[in-house]
């Protein structure tokens, strides 16, 4: 098998005709594809509604895991045990992945990276419009973009690589925590012109649209923050990464949180030279104009 793709599902019933797009996409694939289902409901029948919809589209390699633990890192970690794939990547439910697109950008990659970032595009629920990403022809272009667009979905890791890792058991934050273990061990990126996957933006019932869940946001930046990570060419993405949480944390926790997250930003920028902390400054301000823009 080529790729496992690890899919949490929090909400069977809400995401069903999505899942149903989701499946689909699986089958016009799924001679190269290990899907992992990792169901995280209170939901009652939600595995056999969930192994009833994959039989009626045919699915021949599938597999359902249980998880009660109420978190997408749990979830993940879970799928990851399981993957048997040469390559791992993870979706959300309520979004839609290009598995076509993953699987060329494998082929076309060389032999010695260990991760493949790939394009993606935005979808406004509430306008309708669709947005496209795609990676530049330069290095130092797609490590700006990885550092304030990180987006996890835009990810394929080698299996041998995810599997030395695990996401922490939080329900936001964590899939940050986890592209930063990878950059700090320094790994061979490969960046794809292929457009990976569809990220859907003003579903109410999202996780990052939920302000309880920034608790564990903030868990995860004091996690990120008070590591030493060796100097390596992914240094700056990775300041630019936590900065950019601590900005989330100001403009969206509450006055508590807001006044912690200020206080680790005095803290975290003594570590970083001064040209270093403006450059994340300027690239998490360019984000903050793009998104008002759309």
């Amino acid at each position: 098998m080529i790729l496992s793709t690890i899919i949490p599902i929090s909400n069977f019933t809400d995401n069903y005709d999505n899942l149903v797009n989701i499946i689909k996409e699986i089958k016009r694939n799924e001679t190269d594809l290990q899907p992992i289902f990792v169901l995280d409901t209170f939901e009652l029948n939600a595995a056999k509604s969930l192994a009833n919809l994959c039989e009626s589209h045919k699915l021949e390699i599938y597999e359902i895991l249980e998880n009660s633990a109420r978190n997408p890192g749990t979830s993940r970690n879970s799928g990851v045990k399981c993957a048997t794939g040469e390559w791992v990547n993870f979706c959300d439910s309520d979004d839609l992945p290009n598995f076509s697109a993953m699987l060329l950008a494998i082929d076309q990659r060389n032999n010695n990276e260990e991760v493949i970032v790939g394009g993606y595009e935005v979808h406004d629920l509430k306008s309708g419009k669709i947005y496209t990403k795609t990676n530049h022809e330069n290095e130092k272009s797609n490590l700006i973009s990885i550092s304030v667009y990180p987006g996890i979905w835009r990810w394929i890791i080698k299996n041998k690589l995810a599997q030395e890792l695990k996401f922490l058991e939080l329900s936001m934050g964590e899939d940050q925590c986890y592209l930063i273990d990878i950059l700090s061990l320094d790994p061979e990126i490969f960046y794809s012109g292929e457009i990976f996957y569809r990220y859907r933006t003003g579903n109410q019932n999202s996780l990052t649209n939920k302000k309880t869940l920034l608790d564990d946001l903030y868990t995860a930046l004091k996690f990120e923050s008070s590591r030493n990570i060796d100097f390596n060419r992914y240094q700056n993405t990775i300041n630019t990464m936590i900065i950019s949480q601590i900005f989330t944390l100001i403009v969206r926790a509450n006055l508590i949180r807001k006044c912690q997250s200020f206080f680790i930003l005095v803290k975290f920028s003594f570590r970083l030279k001064p040209s270093v902390f403006f450059t994340s400054i300027r690239a998490i301000q360019k984000r903050f104009i793009e998104s008002l823009r759309s």
